[in-house]
């Protein structure tokens, strides 16, 4: 039997206990208990929590800040924190909002894998689950509902142009941990753990994705030092969330929300990079799992199969990828993983403008010790040019970046989410009747999300258009730098004085 070594990973956690990992401090000597406000972190708005001052090493601030993400990539308990977002962005509160009518549009935006998890569910194809869950969202007040590819779209132009430019201008990075800080806003950024070491300036191979937003908040955790290799494109739900609020309607007020595979979206939805400081508005509002989208379903008493066809708008139209004829929902995406066809784009991209080769066909993947993880490599006269890898579940990711540690690492990209079998198997997606049926519904999910029409992201009209209208043509130019991309941050460690004072 292999065996798996996890390093810096605090998952044990008993029941009462005090949320106590990590500790941003700030502020005056404590005389009293200090507070723990998730207000004031990565994450936004959640709750306050008792800490105890005995357990802080140093006793002169009154204030410590601690970040959701502490709860993430934690399988220890779920705590208070957790169960107050999930409230918070949930079939309830967006209920709520839409009784309310206080906004002048509400936008949802349905996922690709989000969709398939559905199609399944009632034995319908993609298309057919759109067009009928457009009918459906529509008879509860919501007034767009876009399909998430235009977001797909420029996600993979995005990541591809920033992929070359690191290749091009790659040097050897240190394997060290950058400053901590925290993001005020998408505009400001406060650094509140100062460094004795200038941080790097030049970007790193390999370049590692950055949709899963698990992956993400387990290396600002627990493993920091991987935060220069991650790509800083925004994942498709939040450059879907840019385009929606800024571009799409800039001047209305917009309720947007999202049906994705992961509940971990609702914590990257609720990011402070992802908040506009001038309109104190999020990118997006609300995010809804696959799951829950079916629970509306059955507490509504409707079978989705009997539901008539919606006729798109021409906004549903244009900015949602699907063919004007009507009848496909066409994927930006292709290959033979469901978690946005990243390593299979820009593979076949880089192998063109990189060494003017034309990759076509399925691409050859060499399979490692499981089925989540795979290599593939770009032979240029007779020597690997390009090598590149799919790393799914955290097992597959330490294995990564223990090669990055070691600087043993032959791969120039890594494909990474942390759900095994990638985002068609994500936490929020419908689950099986039972464990023995999992594997079949997997198959089913995929299958569905599969059987789409394809095509590169520059045959995208809008994208086309976006990038000449207001980016200077320019994919990972200033201007798309500016709304598309984003940072991540180190999580300062917890030191204790007293591990064993903790009051349970």
């Amino acid at each position: 039997m292999a065996s798996v070594f996890l390093g810096d990973l605090d998952d044990f956690i008993q029941p009462s206990q005090a949320c106590v990992n990590p500790l941003f401090l700030a502020g005056k000597q404590a005389t009293e208990k200090a507070t723990v406000s998730l207000d004031s972190d990565i994450y936004s708005g959640i709750h306050q929590v008792a800490i105890e001052p005995d357990l802080i090493k140093s006793s002169v601030h009154d204030t410590a800040m601690v970040s959701l993400n502490d709860c993430l990539a934690c399988s220890g308990c779920v705590t208070t924190a957790e169960t107050i977002l999930i409230s918070q962005q949930s079939a309830q509160e967006f209920r709520t909002v839409l009784a309310a009518r206080a906004h002048a549009k509400v936008v949802v935006t349905l996922s690709a894998q989000a969709r398939a998890s559905i199609a399944a569910h009632f034995d319908l194809t993609a298309h057919a689950a759109h067009m009928k869950l457009v009918s459906y969202l529509r008879g509860l007040g919501v007034d767009v509902v876009l399909d998430a590819g235009a977001g797909a779209d420029i996600a993979l132009i995005e990541a591809r142009t920033e992929f070359l430019a690191r290749y091009r201008q790659r040097q050897v990075l240190p394997w060290k941990r950058p400053p901590s800080s925290r993001p005020i806003s998408s505009t400001e950024t406060e650094y509140l753990e100062s460094t004795t070491e200038e941080a790097p300036t030049h970007v790193a191979l390999p370049m590692l994705t950055s949709a899963c937003p698990g992956w993400v908040c387990y290396a600002e955790k627990s493993n920091a030092n991987a935060i220069p290799y991650i790509s800083t494109t925004k994942s498709p739900q939040q450059i879907t969330g840019t385009l929606v609020k800024r571009l799409l309607f800039p001047q209305t007020s917009v309720y947007h929300a999202t049906v994705m595979p992961c509940y971990d979206k609702k914590l990257e939805a609720s990011r402070n990079n992802f908040l506009d400081a001038a309109t104190d508005t999020r990118d997006v509002d609300c995010v809804l799992a696959a799951s829950e989208l079916l629970e509306m379903l059955i507490t509504d008493g409707v079978d989705l199969r009997s539901l008539p066809d919606a006729v798109l708008s021409a906004d549903e139209l244009l900015w949602s990828g699907i063919s004007t004829d009507g009848r496909a929902v066409v994927g930006a995406t292709d290959g033979e993983v469901g978690s946005g066809g990243y390593l299979e784009h820009i593979f076949r991209f880089a192998a063109k403008e990189l060494f003017d080769v034309d990759v076509v066909g399925p691409l050859p993947y060499v399979t490692g010790r499981n089925a989540d993880f795979r290599e593939v490599a770009l032979v240029v006269d007779g020597r690997p040019a390009l090598t590149f890898a799919l790393a799914y579940g955290f097992r597959n990711i330490q294995t990564v970046l223990m090669k990055i540690k070691r600087n043993k690492c032959p791969y120039d990209f890594v494909e990474i989410m942390a759900c095994p079998g990638g985002c068609v198997n994500g936490g929020g997606q419908i689950k099986p009747e039972s464990a023995a049926t999992n594997k079949a519904l997997v198959d089913k999910v995929t299958t569905t999300f599969r059987a789409r029409a394809v095509r590169p992201p520059t045959d995208s009209p809008v994208c086309m258009q976006l990038y000449a209208n207001h980016l200077d043509n320019m994919p990972f130019g200033p201007k798309a730098q500016a709304v598309f991309h984003t940072r991540y941050h180190a999580v300062p460690k917890l030191e204790l004085a007293n591990p064993f004072g903790i009051k349970w």
